[in-house]
């Protein structure tokens, strides 16, 4: 007798039907009634008899029932109690990723770390850039993927990867003929750029004040995707890395340099200044390393 006999068990006694208990439980009718006559032959009694209501309980079947649910309900909490050791024996890293950056490190990074290392347990999250320094900074998490600028005073970082800003424009667009952009090709042109929470925007905005130009932000968003999507509908301008905009895969729009080239998007690796580094976070932290290198 097992739980997955009992578990067959009672809901034929909760629809006092095989055939309407075979479907709930995604098995064939020939498939439960085997079940339960084997369940039957194992105790030696008989649990059902057919009536013109349906699958009724003997007696035995009766005393089993509420027997059958302190059984499945005390091995529901033993498997929890059990994962919970499990789990207590993992050391634990808690990440904050800023939107963006998995494009680049791709999901299947963090699907290798969990298979390489079965005894440390990640957990990660993502959040608008400025959410990702907080987190660290008040000790929310262990970790993060941030964007710079980074507090040095604050933050211990690591530079992962830098990429130029690209000046994204549908290909009927009068700028899409540029070969390099200038500060100038954008003053008073229609544009859209992610909010104030992304990095990206005061970057941009500082810049755009230092040389003089005002481009018409008609708005802001909280990704890249809604970026994309406007200048593939020839409704503006906007800003993207390129490969994020490669990703999109939108084939009307293209990505054009800037002549400034002090215009970065750098991702960095960033723990609180004095965190303690546990041997976990070091075997992450080098793993990511080792990660980024490799990508081409």
């Amino acid at each position: 007798m097992d739980t997955k006999q009992l578990i067959r068990f009672l809901k034929v006694c909760e629809v006092k039907s095989i055939s309407k208990a075979s479907k709930e439980l995604l098995i064939s009718p020939q498939g439960l009634s085997k079940t339960i006559k084997k369940l039957e032959h194992e105790l030696g009694i008989p649990l059902f008899v057919r009536s013109p209501i349906g699958m009724v309980l003997t007696k035995y079947g009766k005393s089993l029932e509420p027997r059958a649910k302190n059984i499945i309900h005390d091995m529901g909490k033993l498997q929890y109690e059990i994962d919970s050791v499990i789990n207590s024996d993992k050391e634990k890293i808690k990440l904050v990723s800023s939107y963006g950056v998995f494009r680049l490190l791709t999901p299947e990074c963090i699907l290798e770390f969990e298979r390489s290392n079965p005894n440390i347990s990640l957990e990660y999250e993502e959040y608008p850039d400025v959410y990702v320094d907080e987190y660290v900074k008040n000790n929310n998490v262990d970790i993060g993927f941030a964007i710079e600028p980074v507090d040095d005073v604050c933050f211990d970082k690591v530079v992962l990867k830098t990429f130029q800003f690209q000046l994204l424009v549908n290909k009927k667009h009068p700028l899409s003929k540029k070969k390099i952009i200038t500060y100038d090709d954008l003053d008073n042109v229609d544009m859209v750029i992610e909010s104030k929470d992304f990095k990206l925007y005061h970057i941009l905005v500082q810049h755009f004040k230092h040389a003089g130009i005002k481009p018409n932000i008609v708005f802001v968003t909280n990704g890249f995707s809604l970026c994309h999507k406007l200048c593939s509908q020839n409704k503006c301008i906007s800003i993207t890395i390129d490969f994020i905009s490669k990703d999109m895969h939108y084939n009307n729009i293209v990505a054009i340099p800037f002549e400034d080239e002090s215009l970065k998007w750098t991702i960095c690796m960033i723990t609180k200044k004095d965190y303690h580094i546990s041997n976990a976070l070091k075997i992450f932290q080098n793993y990511i390393l080792n990660w980024v290198n490799n990508i081409k």
